[in-house]
């Protein structure tokens, strides 16, 4: 039996017949009940304690009886089933460790979880991309709270179809304007792409100040020659005319002195009718084919132009007419030859043959071939043009008349 104390003791080791009284009042009146310290834990059969693994805590059950729940198992937490207290593991979006820390599991919050709709961006929540990785409700945001953003995207639009957008770059100082990449309409749905060459080192590219409000950009139809150089090979070819003033056409003699004034000085030369300045152009004539046959001549050379495309042909393009039509016949006639420096020629390179114009009373242009295979910028042509009419046994007084003289050559100028 316990001893008798007016206060509360320590009791280290209870004994199975030791009482525990409790006051009711401040007198020295207690309780006839005495409690066992093995009636604390109901449910314990015997006089003793009951034994309690480590890591174990006594829960209520359904007797109302005490019982043990193992608790220690790693990262499990203890939770009410709305009966009873149970052990489980955390499952789901989120993991806990045994040192209490959780964590979101990857690809748990979606647009469901935040109460969002994905692609859609609202006021003051949280914004989820859609399927395809858009936002298709902002129109417009400014972010002013990077100082050194970087973005790193795949593809990156500005704008979308049917919606224009625009690329703004700013440069350092304020108020000095910016650089704006847009886009107009092309004539179907197609992509322009730029994109450079590969590069052998660090380059800047510099668009110049062409002091005008509006400009192009020349662009080159195939890969440049020299990377980087723009040469005459770059341009593209296209035809270009090249017209011989009457007055360098000379006569064929040993002289090869001017055209006359009249046909036929010197002898066989076509001659010139220069006309009056402001009232008639120059003409080249030939002698008046009348009752008998003439034949008249001219020479001239050509060099080349700089802007030539070697190996091309060139046409001789010579506008003539002939005032009457020729009792026999009336032609035309070219031979170019190649110079080559050292008092030789080539061959005759023009590969078209004489040119009947009789009846040709009308100004017409006749045209000659002039083969270039072996021909390059600054090659000198020897060029002379025959002019022959046959008017044996009638009187038509036919006259044959040059009215342009004319070279027309592919060229990249």
């Amino acid at each position: 039996m316990a001893t008798k104390v007016s206060e509360m003791t320590l009791v280290t080791a209870p004994q199975a017949a030791d009482l525990i009284y409790i006051p009711v009042s401040s007198g020295a009146t207690f309780l006839t009940r005495a409690i066992t310290v093995p009636n604390l834990l109901k449910g314990v059969s015997d006089n003793t304690c009951m034994a309690l693994t480590r890591g174990s805590i006594i829960v209520g059950s359904a007797t109302g009886k005490g019982t043990t729940l193992a608790a220690k198992t790693s990262a499990y937490i203890l939770i009410g089933d709305g009966n009873d207290l149970k052990s489980v593991a955390v499952t789901g979006d989120v993991t806990i460790t045994n040192a209490g820390v959780t964590t979101i599991g990857a690809g748990k919050v979606l647009a469901d979880e935040l109460g969002v709709t994905a692609g859609t961006a609202e006021a003051s929540k949280a914004l989820v991309l859609g399927v395809s990785k858009e936002i298709a409700t902002i129109t417009s945001a400014t972010i002013t709270t990077l100082t050194a953003p970087t973005v790193n995207a795949t593809n990156l639009d500005a704008g979308s179809s049917g919606v224009a957008g625009t690329v703004d770059v700013f440069p350092t100082t304020a108020a000095k304007g910016k650089l704006a990449i847009t886009c107009a309409d092309n004539s179907d749905d197609y992509t322009l792409t730029i994109v450079n060459a590969s590069h052998g080192q660090a380059t800047t590219l510099t668009i110049p100040d062409i002091g005008q409000a509006t400009g192009n950009l020349v662009l080159l139809k195939a890969a440049q020659t020299t990377a980087g150089e723009l040469k005459r090979a770059d341009l593209t070819a296209e035809t270009t005319t090249y017209r011989v003033p009457l007055s360098d056409l000379r006569s064929t003699d040993t002289a090869m002195g001017l055209l006359g004034a009249a046909a036929g000085t010197p002898a066989g030369a076509f001659g010139i009718t220069v006309g009056s300045h402001g009232t008639a152009s120059p003409l080249v004539v030939s002698e008046a084919a009348n009752g008998a046959a003439i034949t008249n001549t001219t020479r001239f050379a050509f060099v080349l132009p700089a802007e030539y495309v070697a190996a091309s042909n060139v046409t001789l393009r010579v506008h003539a007419k002939i005032t009457a039509t020729a009792t026999a016949s009336a032609t035309l006639d070219a031979q170019v030859y190649e110079s080559d420096g050292e008092a030789g020629i080539s061959a005759d390179l023009c590969a078209t043959a004489a040119i009947d114009i009789n009846g040709g009373t009308d100004w017409a242009d006749r045209d000659f071939t002039i083969t270039g295979t072996n021909l390059v910028a600054g090659d000198l042509l020897d060029i002379e043009l025959t002019g022959a009419a046959d008017d044996t046994g009638g009187t038509k007084n036919a006259i044959i008349q040059i009215g342009s003289v004319k070279l027309l050559a592919s060229a990249k100028a």
